[in-house]
């Protein structure tokens, strides 16, 4: 039916899950389906009350209001088919409703994953049941057909877990910050793959699923550590002939499924001692993916990032000196074969774990406060730049943009510095002569120079170049806007804040934080979680850029 329907990926899977659950005791996945809830608690089935109140300045907020108007749209244009293609007799609308079909998408969303290309998107029994840990991964799902060697993949995802196990296994400590560059998160949690597709086009090796019954004597890979007591890790069993009850040789009772594409073999790739959780990781994924998709947020995550749109950028430029003035050079940066992020026709940049901005912000704020000789120069040899960006596919513009923010920087005049530098530690060396005041802004350059303490490691020559002080007092005025989105914590309560909505500063989300329980109230907790952990990172590079605009 889903192949005369025309209908596979996300929205596929979902539609078969309905199906399954109206046969009842009917279905051969009945077992399995009875274990399932109705539907996890995603974000995206929230009340749109809740999403307002919750979530409102987290990278979700928008993302959401986006899933949900596709996913309507989604289900009636495919909801339309069916009835067309099979009548409501097969589609009976008591059990294929708006409702019913949000619910499948929160189960889709949390526990499948893209099995291989012959059986594409799938939910698999068994495979769901791990929790996620961000690089920490216990067990490997993968094929037999599979060349691969898994233990060279622990960092990479396989298969999501239960999102209500996870909640309760959260800790309710103050979010931690540390580095990664994410994304803006994909809009529709229907658009076929499109949910997993960042996480799982990582995985070398695709898993296969066993879509008959499985073998009783299927097996288990384990892969161990010959040092640990044999008492002491989790070890696979051994294959069982049922028959005569005995223990098989797995080369020889299992010959008939070597090769096989209907066999996912459960691999152990570290030791795990007796009684601790084994744990799966479905990604390198921010909290603000984390509990889109799966419903929870991870501590001491150190892939966690936040957004700022390059409309808001433009913004605060325009009111520091002309609006005008910004998007010339905004313009000017473009033909450089500079690019932001995008995503759903939202372009903005990204700011890592430890509130490290990206290199093509920087260089724009600075392109936007050097002086006007050297951007009238750069805007004449613009010309040249044209033929840089014709031939761009999506997946070359990160690696060009790149290119072109060290283009860019040399000809603002950072190639020269470095230069005139390295000369002047060689005549430091022979002659002990001084470098003139031209280079002072290089001095961490020198030899005998030592690096500012509150230059953060993250901090390139490049990075500290380009943060002058016109700069950092850039930067911190759109951190600070960028901010300033996130309403007062006393509008996260069911009750309405006298006066209305002011703003709250990062301590007192702390202090809030600390007094809300986990189990009994999942939705606040995690979306303070994911607010308080948004709003470190910005507070990090603020207070850099406080110190360093002071210092200059």
């Amino acid at each position: 039916m889903l192949n005369e329907a025309e209908l596979g990926g996300g929205l596929g899977l979902a539609v078969a899950l309905m199906y399954e659950r109206s046969l009842g005791e009917k279905s051969k996945w009945a077992g399995y389906l009875r274990l399932l809830p109705f539907q996890q608690c995603l974000p995206f089935v929230w009340e749109m009350s809740e999403i307002d109140r919750l979530l409102t300045g987290t990278e979700l907020h928008k993302t959401l209001k986006e899933d949900r108007k596709l996913m309507r749209s989604d289900w009636k244009e495919c909801y339309e088919i069916l009835l067309e293609l099979f009548g409501e007799e097969t589609f009976p609308a008591k059990w294929f409703s708006i409702e019913h079909y949000f619910a499948a998408k929160t189960l889709v969303a949390s526990r499948a994953f893209e099995v291989d290309d012959v059986h594409g998107f799938g939910m698999v029994p068994l495979a769901d049941l791990f929790n996620h840990k961000t690089g920490a991964e216990d067990v490997h799902f993968t094929s037999v057909l599979s060349d691969s060697d898994s233990d060279s993949e622990q960092d990479e995802p396989t298969t999501p877990g239960s999102a209500d196990e996870a909640v309760e296994k959260t800790s309710d400590e103050t979010p931690k910050k540390e580095p990664r560059k994410g994304g803006k998160l994909i809009a529709s949690v229907d658009e076929s793959p499109k949910p997993k597709e960042a996480i799982l086009k990582r995985c070398k090796s695709a898993p296969t699923v066993n879509l008959s019954p499985k073998p009783e004597g299927l097996t288990k890979k384990n892969k161990f550590n010959p040092a640990a007591g044999e008492d002491e890790t989790v070890k696979a069993p051994k294959p069982v002939d049922e028959e005569n009850g005995v223990e098989g040789n797995s080369e020889e009772d299992n010959a008939d499924w070597e090769g096989s594409s209907e066999v996912l073999e459960m691999i152990m790739v570290k030791d795990v001692a007796k009684g601790s959780e084994v744990y799966n990781t479905y990604g390198s994924l921010s909290n603000a993916a984390l509990l889109h998709r799966y419903g929870f947020t991870e501590p001491d995550n150190p892939f966690d990032m936040v957004n700022v749109d390059l409309s808001l950028v433009i913004e605060v430029c325009g009111r520091l000196s002309s609006t005008r003035h910004a998007r010339r050079c905004l313009t000017l940066w473009r033909k450089a074969g500079c690019a932001p992020c995008s995503s759903q026709g939202s372009e903005y940049f990204e700011f890592s774990v430890d509130g490290k901005p990206q290199p093509e912000l920087l260089v724009l704020l600075y392109l936007i406060h050097t002086d006007d000789a050297t951007r009238e120069k750069i805007e004449k040899d613009a010309s040249q730049w044209n033929a840089v960006e014709v031939e761009l596919s999506d997946d070359e513009i990160d690696r060009v943009s790149s290119a072109a923010v060290d283009k860019l920087a040399k000809a603002l005049g950072w190639a020269s510095k470095v230069k005139k530098n390295s000369t002047s530690r060689k005549r430091n060396r022979d002659d002990r002569a001084t470098p003139n005041g031209s280079n002072k802004r290089m001095t961490p350059l020198r030899a005998s120079a030592k690096p500012r303490e509150e230059d953060p490691s993250w901090l390139s020559d490049l990075d500290k170049w380009l943060l002058t002080k016109s700069v950092c007092i850039c930067l911190l005025a759109i951190v600070t806007e960028r901010d300033s989105i996130f309403p007062g914590v006393g509008s996260l309560t069911s009750e309405k804040p006298v006066g209305g909505s002011v703003g709250s500063s990062l301590e007192e989300d702390r202090v809030f934080f600390r007094n809300i329980d986990c189990k009994s109230d999942a939705k606040l907790y995690h979306a303070m979680f994911l607010r308080i952990s948004e709003r470190t990172i910005l507070d990090k590079c603020a207070t850099l850029m406080r110190i360093k605009s002071q210092k200059r």
